[in-house]
């Protein structure tokens, strides 16, 4: 393996058949001298390979197409639902509002409030909510007329 190149482990020392308690104490007190250095360079690559997957992760997954502003509207899920197993959740409702936003946050949660303007005393986080699309007809000339807004 290319690390073991460059950090000396078990597989990396020269073993050889028949050799002496004394160097098996010397290779083990070596190891454990390096110990420190050691256990510095793991925490070096293991702190830099997460920063490539977060990254990696962040360019590839998108809860969302469209970032949230405010003044969107939304529905929120119910998941007080999803631990309970009985068939009467089946006919419960799992989405209710509509709300809209008044505050994206940093940390992907959001303040709502309601259409006529009370504001929900706590922010939900963004996986429990999902655009809600507002649809209204017009009449013009007899002809109904169906426009779609976000």
């Amino acid at each position: 393996m290319p690390m073991e190149d460059e950090i000396p482990t078990w597989a990396a020392i020269p073993w050889e058949d028949g050799i002496s308690r004394e160097e098996l104490l010397e290779f083990r007190i070596w190891q454990l001298e390096r110990r420190p250095e050691d256990v510095e360079v793991a925490l070096e690559w293991l702190q830099a390979a997460r920063v490539r997957n977060k990254e990696r992760f962040d360019k590839t997954h998108r809860l969302r197409p469209k970032p949230i502003r405010e003044g969107d509207w939304f529905l929120i899920y119910d998941s007080s639902l999803e631990n309970q197993h009985s068939t009467e959740k089946k006919f419960v409702r799992h989405w209710f509002g509509p709300y809209v936003v008044v505050t994206v946050h940093e940390n992907a949660t959001y303040s709502l409030r309601e259409l006529d303007g009370t504001l929900l005393k706590l922010s939900i986080a963004g996986k429990r909510v999902k655009y809600f699309r507002r649809c209204t007809t017009i009449h013009v000339g007899g002809i109904a007329k169906l426009i779609t807004t976000r």
